[in-house]
């Protein structure tokens, strides 16, 4: 019984790699875009939501290029301050790109007016739901965390307490109990 069981699990773990290996081809099949392809991409889909003018379009992609080239050099940065695990320099980093992102906003909004900065917000709304959802995250409406979610990293055992992490598995729990599995 015992030969059985671990065979079912054999094939079972390769039929998942082979699965999970299939997905990832399908992201390298499609053509990377440039950030500069990206960039006119996003002023495209704006155009098409909130009717830019010609200057309007030309400040977003200036403002969008800016933009990625201060997110470029925060990240080298940042990984160079981080790599020994700095908390300041993370806080310091996360304090950093928050004012950026301020900075550019303020720049859109200038650039928009105020009714097209409207619905530019609620379509940057709309769009961080949608991330949200091909992630697996959750939206809180009171911003907790889910249980058992620990950002510094993960306790003993690797998951929420009371279970192993992934399928509830523990060394010592019900799936190896030392014996046979009947």
């Amino acid at each position: 019984m015992k030969k059985r069981a671990i065979w079912l699990f054999a094939a079972m773990a390769l039929a998942t790699g082979l699965s999970a290996q299939d997905r990832p081809q399908e992201k390298k099949d499609r053509p990377q875009m440039t950030q500069e392809e990206r960039i006119q991409a996003r002023v495209e889909s704006l155009n098409k939501e909130l009717s830019l003018t010609d200057t309007q379009k030309q400040e977003l992609t200036k403002i969008f290029t800016d933009q990625a080239e201060k997110m470029k050099t925060m990240r080298s940065t940042a990984k160079r301050d981080t790599t020994a695990n700095n908390e300041e320099a993370r806080k310091a980093a996360g304090e950093q790109f928050k004012k950026m992102q301020e900075e550019t906003n303020a720049a859109i909004k200038k650039t928009l007016g105020d009714e097209k900065y409207e619905k530019y917000q609620e379509l940057q709304k709309k769009q961080m739901q949608q991330r949200g959802m091909r992630s697996g995250r959750q939206e809180r409406p009171n911003g907790q965390r889910p249980e058992g979610f620990r950002p510094e990293g993960r306790p003993e055992g690797f998951g929420p307490e009371g279970q192993g992490g992934p399928g509830g598995f523990r060394p010592d729990g019900p799936m190896n109990n030392g014996g046979d599995m009947e």
